[in-house]
């Protein structure tokens, strides 16, 4: 037997446990020129998405979606868009191996080739999704980068969106 209203204890109904309390947590900006060349928020991004988990027993599933524009104006140059953490309990950094992100393949990359000095632009998006333990915190932001100082890129229209699915 259990006490329902002990922190702690088992949810008091089916529905409690199967379907998570918030809606999604949602950030989007304008976005710029990125300057950085190792990761680094987006100018004018999409601020500090967070969602805590508010159950005290069980991991909430989150789908981590996120996407922008990405240009290159210049040769041989490239940009690379992510997420990364900024507070919260939960470690994102914006490679693979860094929490959430498994594969290269999920960070947004546009190039331009040796001799190509048209400017393009293009509109990538990427999701993952990650478990926050009970009663912690998934703080994340959009972060970009440019191959070298002399690149010229920008990430317009950056979002971020923190989707709960379900606790594990």
């Amino acid at each position: 037997m259990y006490d329902a209203e002990a922190p702690g204890s088992i949810p008091t109904t089916v529905w409690d446990h199967l379907f998570p309390p918030d809606p999604p947590a949602v950030g989007s900006g304008a976005g710029g020129a990125v300057t950085a060349t190792s990761f680094a928020a987006i100018p004018s991004g999409t601020g500090v998405v967070s969602i805590t988990n508010p159950s005290t027993v069980a991991a909430l599933l989150v789908d981590v979606r996120f996407g922008a524009w990405l240009t290159c104006t210049t040769q041989s140059d490239y940009i690379r868009a992510s997420v990364a953490n900024n507070g919260g309990d939960v470690a994102v950094t914006g490679t693979p191996g860094g929490g959430g992100l498994t594969s290269w393949g999920q960070i947004l990359h546009h190039a331009t080739a040796a001799g190509t000095i048209v400017a393009v632009t293009t509109k990538q998006h990427s999701s993952f999704t990650i478990q926050v333990p009970a009663g912690d915190t998934l703080s994340l932001q959009m972060v970009a980068m440019r191959n070298d100082a002399s690149a010229s890129v920008a990430a317009y229209y950056p979002f971020l969106e923190l989707l709960p699915l379900r606790y594990v």
